[in-house]
């Protein structure tokens, strides 16, 4: 109808407004009854937590990967008990008034008294996390 009366939309508009005023509106009723009611609601809470789960299952897979990439541009470094090192200045925005500009990143030599081997470990946040999720989806249902 707009487009028939394209110059006169202003008109159609206010009759539109007014039929959509006037007219007989009632709330949308539920048919279901009670025991259907509360059997759709424990439906969706079964959905919810399988909802979670696969969530859990997303984050873990987006950690491994993540990790994966951030350790190809790692590069290990080992030492052995004896080794000479530099122990680096933490916040790296500390200057030493004395210095200023020329203050040191790096503090030592310091020599290695022992060293652990590196080993591979998933990720502890993904485990912690993991752990915690489940426990608190034990402890909601029961």
């Amino acid at each position: 109808m707009a487009k028939q009366n394209a110059r006169q939309w202003h008109e159609t508009l206010a009759q539109a407004l007014w039929a959509h005023r006037t007219s007989p509106r009632s709330a949308i009723s539920n048919e279901l009854g009670k025991d259907d009611y509360t059997k759709a609601m424990m439906q969706n809470l079964l959905e919810l937590d399988e909802i979670r789960l696969d969530a859990l299952n997303r984050i873990e897979v987006q950690k491994t990967k993540i990790a994966k990439s951030y350790n190809k541009r790692v590069v290990v470094k080992s030492f052995e008990p004896g080794e000479l090192v530099w122990k680096a200045r933490l916040p790296l925005d500390f200057k030493d008034p004395k210095y200023e500009k020329w203050s040191p990143n790096w503090e030592g030599p310091y020599q290695v008294e022992s060293a652990k081997r590196p080993t591979k470990q998933p990720l502890p946040q993904i485990v912690a996390y993991a752990d915690q999720l489940a426990k608190k989806l034990t402890e909601y249902h029961q």
